[in-house]
């Protein structure tokens, strides 16, 4: 599954669709599953703790996160600065190539990253605060239900441009 934020160039997809997109290079990805990212740095997830993109993985074209849709406290070890690296990604990619953002089932983490992008770097969305932004990105993109990612952005909200 992967859909369109309308009017931004940007897609939002699940799992599926970053494991296509990925072999691409008409496609750039950034890649919030924690699975998926177990599979493109090379180790099962229960051993991703030892490797050194236990984190982060980035090379052409591609921008992985080792996340887990869960309680904000979970994105302390990333931080604020994952999502600012992100939509930096972005920046670079956007008009060279397609732009996909995937999760394992496109509704939470992929979505709120292309809500900052929609917010922070493309205006086309409210930025005073994840709550507005919230509403509004819901308006184009309806399956968005934040989970602990939200929690987390809406703290961090001002410091993530």
């Amino acid at each position: 599954m992967q859909q369109e934020i309308v009017g931004t160039g940007i897609w939002v997809g699940d799992i599926s669709a970053g494991r296509n997109c990925v072999r691409d290079d008409r496609w750039a990805v950034v890649n919030t599953s924690k699975h998926f990212h177990a599979e493109l740095v090379g180790v099962p997830a229960i051993r991703l703790k030892s490797s050194p993109h236990y984190l982060k993985l980035q090379r052409d074209g591609l921008l992985s996160f080792n996340m887990v849709d869960a309680e904000a406290r979970y994105y302390n070890m990333l931080g604020p600065q994952a999502f600012v690296d992100a939509l930096d990604f972005v920046d670079t990619w956007r008009g060279v190539r397609s732009i996909l953002i995937n999760c394992d089932r496109g509704t939470s983490r992929s979505p709120t990253v292309a809500l900052l992008y929609a917010s922070k770097r493309l205006g086309i969305i409210p930025d005073a605060s994840f709550a507005e932004a919230r509403s509004a990105f819901r308006e184009l993109y309806p399956a968005y239900q934040p989970a602990g990612i939200g929690n987390f952005v809406a703290m961090h909200w001002t410091t993530i441009n």
